[in-house]
């Protein structure tokens, strides 16, 4: 009888084990278990090489990895074949492709730890970095990151916010700040009208019934104390960005400027520049879903002032401080310009 009974017990204390302890193991190594099939370099900090065979197969299509994000089917290559006729869908119009085509953009997921290059896009609140964020994300296929954790974003589709900035699995990393330039190997940075950053981030931080992202400031409040500290405070982050990008990146190749109006301007020689900037293979199937899908959900909607809300004085200081800042960079930058910046 005692045997038996140390024979269940002994049985009882192994399923215990396997069930308590073993299977849970086994699960959390299969869940952050990452292939590896770039090797790293000797630079710092360190990354990845591009494979640019991997890179140009994932950006056509994801790579046979566990994938993070999965919404859409993909399509293999640049070419697709309608009955016999073979279509080349980057000599189409946007209006005119397959339906198929129009979904790639969709598929999006993060890249192993380590596999890209740190690049920061730095912009003062209120530029337009979560558009740009969406953009990159749909020509890419590759999520962005961010210094911030902002849930109202993970929520909302940008699964790379969670993500370690520094970790190199996320095409670019979103900040307001340049706060650890040593991590970094390259910056783009994002510039807006200083009028208009100041409004949408106005807009942002005292707006009413919306998401965090898309809501409106009431018209009162710009009469107010809150809209002169908000100038302020926005005058003091753009020239500590100013300042930052001219110390550590302005004076090689490191940095590239994108300015809001030419993204608005010209939006596929513009997302063509920042591909390249990201060393990374163009996808022209990507290209065309991203064109066709450009807004994104996180949109400010527009709201007409019947007055002017900058007086005088703060007009001629956000001026002042706008092309300052601009020639700063500039005079000990070696950055590529779109053509219609060097005119």
């Amino acid at each position: 009888m005692m045997k038996t009974w140390t024979v269940l017990l002994s049985q009882s204390s192994l399923i215990y084990f396997i069930t308590l302890v073993a299977l849970p193991i086994v699960m959390v190594f299969y869940a952050t278990w990452e292939p590896t099939f770039i090797t790293y370099t000797a630079e710092q900090p360190k990354y990845r090489s591009h494979n640019i065979e991997r890179l140009t197969s994932f950006t056509q299509g994801p790579i046979r990895t566990k994938l993070l994000h999965q919404v859409a089917p993909t399509v293999s290559g640049i070419s697709q074949v309608r009955g016999t006729e073979i279509l080349n869908v980057s000599q189409q119009s946007v209006d005119d492709v397959p339906k198929a085509i129009l979904n790639i953009c969709q598929n999006v997921t993060l890249m192993p730890p380590g596999s890209l290059a740190v690049v920061a896009l730095a912009s003062l609140p209120g530029s337009g970095n979560t558009w740009l964020r969406y953009l990159i994300e749909r020509v890419t296929g590759i999520y962005t990151g961010s210094i911030y954790n902002d849930r109202t974003l993970s929520v909302g589709g940008f699964l790379g916010e969670a993500v370690p900035a520094y970790t190199g699995r996320t095409v670019a990393v979103k900040m307001h700040a340049i706060k650890e330039p040593k991590k970094i190997n390259k910056t783009m940075l994002l510039i807006r009208d200083l009028f208009e950053a100041i409004t949408a981030e106005f807009n942002r931080v005292h707006g009413k019934n919306g998401e965090l992202h898309t809501r409106l400031a009431p018209i009162t409040l710009y009469k107010s104390y809150a809209w002169r500290k908000l100038i302020d405070s926005q005058l003091r982050r753009w020239q500590n960005i100013v300042s930052n990008i001219t110390a550590n990146f302005a004076n090689n190749d490191r940095l590239l400027m994108v300015h809001f109006q030419d993204l608005k301007g010209d939006l596929r020689t513009e997302l063509k520049r920042i591909v390249e900037f990201l060393e990374l293979p163009l996808n022209e199937d990507r290209l065309i879903c991203t064109l066709k899908n450009q807004e994104g959900q996180f949109h400010l909607p527009h709201q007409a002032l019947p007055f002017n809300p900058f007086n005088a004085a703060q007009q001629k200081l956000i001026k002042a401080a706008m092309t300052n800042g601009i020639k700063q960079i500039k005079r000990k930058s070696h950055t590529i310009i779109t053509k219609s910046r060097q005119q």
